[in-house]
């Protein structure tokens, strides 16, 4: 936990391949911790490794199908990829799980914006 934790640090100092080298020792130490992998899937998105990202949340999803980031994160990294398709229905799965429809509609036009 706490290499997840200093990782999510190194992100928010936007230092992204030091949060990638933590996320990867947290999920190395326990391979279960399904918020490592959206955490490094989230730094991958911001810097545009779209396919690692959704690998990531793939694999979190794969930990715990009711977490809701892992599915709003891979909407936009869809999004981004222009597979609006799989964004749809990851975004449905998202509100249907309780996430905002207003927040994600918004991220996913900015999402749109950034293509």
């Amino acid at each position: 936990m706490a290499y997840s934790n200093r990782g999510s640090a190194h992100d928010e100092m936007s230092k992204p391949q030091k949060a990638i080298d933590d996320f990867d020792r947290a999920i190395l130490f326990d391979p279960r911790l399904d918020g490592a992998y959206v955490n490094r899937g989230y730094v991958y998105l911001n810097t545009g490794d779209l396919e690692r990202a959704i690998d990531d949340f793939d694999n979190a999803i794969g930990l715990d199908p009711r977490l809701v980031l892992a599915y709003v994160n891979r909407a936009l990294a869809y999004t981004l990829q222009g597979n609006d398709a799989k964004s749809r229905d990851d975004a449905a799965i998202a509100i249907e799980l309780g996430f905002d429809v207003v927040e994600i509609d918004g991220a996913i036009e900015r999402a749109r914006s950034r293509r």
